[in-house]
């Protein structure tokens, strides 16, 4: 159930998202799994801060 509100609530926010027509997408505190999701949704690049030394570019 909980991963289920995840994938919800991803797919939520790239309904915002897109709404935003961006061309990179810049997001704080993610996984990498949940990066790559966005990502692909989107077709956009998508660069996520995992933490204060971590930097990771969602695959499209």
């Amino acid at each position: 159930e909980l991963i289920t509100s995840i994938a919800f609530l991803l797919t939520k926010l790239c309904s915002i998202i897109s709404e935003e027509r961006r061309d990179t997408i810049l997001i704080a505190d993610l996984y990498t799994k949940e990066i790559d999701f966005i990502s692909r949704s989107l077709k956009l690049p998508t660069i996520a801060i995992t933490n204060r030394y971590q930097i990771v570019q969602g695959k499209l």
